[in-house]
């Protein structure tokens, strides 16, 4: 979400509290008590998400990565299958230049 959005949640200085609450707002409805709001994390049943060893690793050279590292904070349960929730306003304001380019929106 940093390489191409410039508000998210979640965020190192933890995001606009509007963003928070929708977002949990969404999450508890959709997932029920499967979401951790404290983390902001989906528990899905292990079996059917589990990553492929080797699919997702964060090793020490991508935690160098402030983006990865906080990712693996927020949710060290990936690999079995916990999903972090992300929201964001998808507008052109606020694509960073990447997303711009990413998305074509640059001329």
């Amino acid at each position: 979400m940093t390489t191409v959005f410039r508000e998210h949640v979640p965020s190192a200085d933890g995001g606009h509290p509007e963003l928070r609450a929708r977002l949990e707002h969404h999450a508890r409805e959709r997932f029920g008590d499967r979401f951790d709001p404290r983390r902001g994390v989906v528990r899905l049943e292990r079996s059917v998400h589990r990553l492929r060893p080797g699919v997702g690793d964060v090793t020490a050279s991508r935690l160098r990565d402030p983006a990865v590292a906080l990712f693996a904070a927020l949710n060290p349960g990936h690999a079995e299958g916990d999903e972090l929730c992300c929201v964001c306003p998808v507008e052109e304001a606020n694509l960073t230049a990447a997303g711009r380019r990413f998305l074509g929106a640059d001329p």
